[in-house]
């Protein structure tokens, strides 16, 4: 599963990253992205000759919001319970064995994430990913103050609720803000997760920057989770596997 990284961009990027594609590639870009003004750093500019000095930028904050992850109505509570993967067509379009469309879905028990999965998701994993982004990926201009966020509406196979505390005001300490599902997949996608961003800033025309989005959402099939032991939770693999 994976972020896209050009959701994060412009950075400098401390390691290339080529060869890997993910369902985002797939996904209908059919949201309009919402343009919020920020006030970031002034701009620093590097040469190329001295691109090692990229080391002395800070690292890109990716915040990872998981509130979504309660009260989602796409999200399993227990098994045997329906929910509705992406927008079916009707209300009696049930997912079959190998159904990759939008559908009605019959919760099975890898699906319902415990409490202790949650907590090993927003204590262990996703911190520790913030860290990597953070290593790995530089930034120019971090935002200055709180991360501002407007109230359009955003999430991909269907809405999230954004936190009125977050529109009202913003997100501290954030370059990016990822809000996280886990919403269960149609039974024949092969996809273990999915993303995508719907803020972007204003960018620059002069000199030139392009807009670099700001909020975004990230689902992780909840099957992923819950299918991993307690031990793999503290292996680096897992992240990587983010």
């Amino acid at each position: 599963m994976c972020l896209k990284i050009y959701v994060l961009l412009p950075v400098v990027a401390a390691h290339e990253v080529a060869g890997h594609r993910c369902i985002h590639d797939d996904l209908a870009h059919t949201q309009q992205k919402v343009v919020v003004p920020q006030q970031p750093s002034p701009h620093r500019m590097l040469a190329p000759k001295h691109v090692e000095d990229s080391q002395t930028l800070p690292g890109l904050r990716v915040v990872f919001n998981t509130e979504p992850l309660m009260g989602d109505s796409r999200s399993c509570t227990a098994a045997g319970e329906v929910v509705d993967v992406g927008h079916p067509a009707t209300s009696t379009t049930f997912c079959a064995n190998l159904s990759k469309d939008d559908c009605r879905y019959r919760c099975t028990g890898s699906d319902v994430l415990s409490e202790q999965h949650i907590t090993y998701l927003t204590q262990r994993l996703l911190p520790a990913v913030s860290g990597w982004f953070a290593a790995a990926l530089r930034i120019r201009q971090p935002i200055t103050g709180r991360l501002k966020i407007s109230r359009a509406e955003c999430g991909f196979g269907g809405s999230i609720n954004v936190p009125k505390h977050i529109i009202s005001h913003g997100s501290p300490k954030s370059d990016v803000l990822v809000f996280v599902t886990s919403r269960p997949h149609a039974p024949g996608s092969p996809a273990l997760a999915f993303a995508g961003h719907c803020q972007e800033d204003e960018g620059v025309i002069s000199p030139y920057r392009p807009r670099r989005p700001l909020m975004g959402h990230m689902n992780i099939k909840p099957s992923v989770l819950t299918s991993m032991s307690a031990a793999s939770w503290l292996q680096p693999k897992a992240v990587d596997k983010v």
